[in-house]
């Protein structure tokens, strides 16, 4: 029993860890250097409420704070106990919750859906990890959350992400 609470937390860290990196990879544009998360999500926050909904800047600005938030996580999720499993799956909500939060220009708006969407399986799957880590049911869904990661769809989604954020941020 205990080698399997082991393999599942290590199997659900490491997959919040690819997780964060391979997002934060999307960011492209960015020079800020900065740590602080919280500022970076309160400026996600603050834009995404002061902007219109049709305004393509706006959406361009969410887009790109959001980018840099996920940058500023792969760092800080680097320095998660792997033995806290709640700690990893809060920083991996936060980071879902900032992805859902955006409303990306028109131009990569499918795309950062399909990456939304990939991700809440991903952070749904490992709250149902967290909650039984003895369910080998839940293991299941969070490996088949991790393989939509690795789909085409998603790695194309965050390619034309990648490029916007690029040329945009």
């Amino acid at each position: 029993m205990r080698i399997r609470q082991t393999m599942t937390r290590a199997a659900a860290v490491s997959a919040s860890a690819l997780l964060v990196v391979g997002l934060a990879a999307c960011g492209g544009g960015s020079d800020d250097s900065s740590t602080d998360t919280g500022d970076a999500a309160s400026r996600t926050e603050e834009q995404t409420e002061g902007e219109g909904e049709g305004d393509s800047q706006a959406s361009a600005g969410d887009i790109c704070e959001a980018t840099d938030v996920l940058t500023e996580m792969s760092s800080t999720m680097a320095d998660v106990d792997p033995n806290d499993l709640q700690a990893t799956l809060d920083q991996l909500e936060e980071l879902t919750a900032t992805v859902e939060g955006v409303e990306a220009p028109a131009e990569v708006a499918d795309d950062w859906g399909t990456m939304a969407t990939s991700l809440r399986g991903v952070t749904d799957s490992l709250q149902g990890a967290v909650d039984d880590p003895t369910d080998t049911e839940a293991m299941t869904k969070v490996s088949e959350a991790m393989s939509s990661l690795s789909d085409e769809s998603f790695q194309e989604a965050g390619q034309a992400v990648s490029t916007y954020t690029a040329e945009n941020c």
